[in-house]
């Protein structure tokens, strides 16, 4: 790792130089590409999906994962026009990389899937065979929570990146996702609409990103980057502590997920002369918080069998929906854990001379 002393002017009011890494963009861990599918309805592909992998045991101990595939409630619902064109879903497909360079497919049904009351969100226990194919599920100790915010923070500029489902270039041998990159535009307490499902419209609170947002890209995860150095509440720069968290997905967390792009009338009323602005790009995504992925994580039907696989486990048995860490993500975690307390003790060093 190559240090460098820079001019940070990225922190609001101030431009302090300080030492980080000697990089200039963003740089996109793999496994936040690898933990995304695309979901087909009817096999038509519809939009993307996620992995998340729920710890085993409450402490988080241990590789053990109840894995879940996540996505936005209304890209396996489908609304009236879609429905018209290709029917009512009868099966939902997951369209995952392979080990062996091209690509596979799970079928599911919609019955599988558990859905969000009043968010535009939906999951179902998934692991497919880690042996056949190739993919990484996000941990959820990696979902920003208030702890998190409460020692980070989350603030209007920050920078977001969104792996999903270009449908003009979904990939021909494999599943190759883009990233759109954006900044947090709003954190909006007051609530969006957002039609979920033929003839149920809910209002939620949610993220705004600046960001376009078109078709194939709903239901794809939104991850916030987090900079290496923050102004405290005293307006005093200071370096982050190194959480340890990082491992394979570096300094990003779960922000949420997509659910489409904010018409530039999306909460008005309409008069007829303006009905077609309803429909405009306003060039702002509308996003799932992270909040309502953890309280679909509790559903009574997910914590059951959650309770019910851990049995089997226990005992020696091993549950469909529960996926083992490969060797090879825990060696690279190592080496991220490893690389991050090295930068941590060169901040502690810089710091200490300035004092």
């Amino acid at each position: 790792m190559v240090m460098t002393v820079r001019l940070n002017d990225r922190i609001g009011g101030h431009s302090p130089w300080v030492l980080c890494e000697d990089t200039d963009l963003m740089q996109v861990p793999p496994a936040l590409l690898e933990c995304v599918c695309y979901i087909e309805v009817n096999d038509h592909l519809m939009g993307t999906g996620f992995f998340l992998g729920y710890p085993l045991n409450p402490g988080g101990e241990g590789p053990q994962r109840f894995v879940y595939v996540t996505t936005a409630r209304h890209v396996i619902e489908l609304d009236e026009a879609m429905i018209a064109r290709i029917g009512a879903p009868e099966k939902i497909t997951l369209r995952i990389n392979t080990r062996d360079g091209g690509f596979g497919r799970v079928e599911t049904s919609p019955d599988d899937w558990v859905r969000h009351p009043g968010a535009d969100l939906a999951m179902t226990p998934l692991a497919p065979d880690i042996q056949v194919f190739d993919y990484h599920h996000f941990p959820t100790e990696g979902m920003l929570n208030v702890e998190v915010i409460d020692r980070l923070g989350l603030w209007v500029g920050a920078e977001t990146l969104t792996p999903g489902l270009l449908v003009n270039q979904p990939g021909i041998s494999q599943v190759q996702p883009v990233v759109r990159f954006g900044h947090v535009a709003g954190l909006g307490t007051d609530p969006v609409k957002m039609k979920v499902a033929p003839g149920l419209v809910v209002e939620d609170n949610a993220i705004l990103i600046e960001g376009k947002s078109l078709g194939g890209v709903s239901g794809a995860p939104v991850f916030v980057h987090v900079d290496d150095w923050r102004r405290d509440a005293n307006g005093v720069i200071q370096p982050l502590t190194f959480t340890g968290f990082a491992g394979t997905t570096g300094p990003n967390y779960l922000l949420g997920l997509v659910h489409g792009f904010f018409g530039a009338l999306e909460n008005e009323v309409p008069t007829p002369e303006r009905e077609f602005m309803r429909q405009m790009n306003s060039g702002i995504q509308i996003v799932v918080p992270w909040s309502r992925i953890e309280g679909l994580l509790q559903h009574p039907d997910l914590v059951g069998k959650r309770r019910k696989e851990k049995e089997e486990f226990d005992i020696g048995n091993m549950p469909e929906a529960l996926s083992i860490a490969a060797d090879e993500s825990d060696t690279i975690a190592l080496t991220a854990e490893l690389m991050g307390k090295l930068l941590q003790a060169s901040k502690d060093e810089i710091m200490k001379d300035q004092s």
